[in-house]
Order: structure tokens, then C-alpha cells, then sequence
């Protein structure tokens, strides 16, 4: 890979990167849509936002009584994977006295 091309793919923000795997995916694979595949719904949770190709978002929610762990929100990057980390739901423990 091209010094310039790790400099920017590396840096805080990610947009040339994206704009040269678009371009890469039209050219050589006939403007193909990039999907990073389909997330898991997190138990006693749920999830907004369906599409799974490049650039599209999901958000997930925790049930009443139960706390969200990991990304809030994830993003299909032009690389074919998910940004952020896995999401899950886990229960609040309440003592009662």
C-alpha cells in the first residue's frame, strides 16, 4: 500500500480511505455494493436499521431493567466490516432488603 494512502486510512478521519475503496470496488469488481453481513440482535435488546451495505448505520436498545453493552451504534465501513465493538444487553442486579 502507498505511504499516502496509510496515512490517511490510519488517520481520525477515514474518508479518503472510503472514497478509494469505492472507487477500487467499481473499477475492478464492476461496482459491486460492499455488505459487511448481517449483526446479531442482542438478547433482551433490539435493533434499528436493517441495510448491511457501505455506508449504512444501525443503533441498538436495551430492554427496560437491562444495560447496554459495547457500541451503541455500528457502521458498515467500506472494507466490509463493522466499526465499533459487539453489542449485548446484560440484566441489573437489585438487591432488596
Amino acid at each position: 500500500m502507498a505511504d499516502w494512502l496509510e496515512y490517511y486510512y490510519y488517520s481520525d478521519t477515514y474518508l479518503f480511505a472510503d472514497l478509494f475503496f469505492i472507487v477500487f470496488n467499481c473499477f475492478i469488481f464492476f461496482c459491486k455494493a460492499v455488505d459487511c453481513g448481517k449483526l446479531p440482535l442482542p438478547m433482551n435488546g433490539s435493533m434499528l436499521g436493517e441495510e448491511t451495505a457501505f455506508p449504512n448505520k444501525v443503533e441498538f436498545a436495551c430492554d427496560e431493567g437491562f444495560i447496554l453493552r459495547g457500541s451503541h451504534s455500528r457502521t458498515c465501513q467500506a472494507d466490509g466490516t463493522w466499526s465499533g465493538d459487539a453489542t449485548s444487553c446484560e440484566g441489573r442486579l437489585t438487591i432488596i432488603l
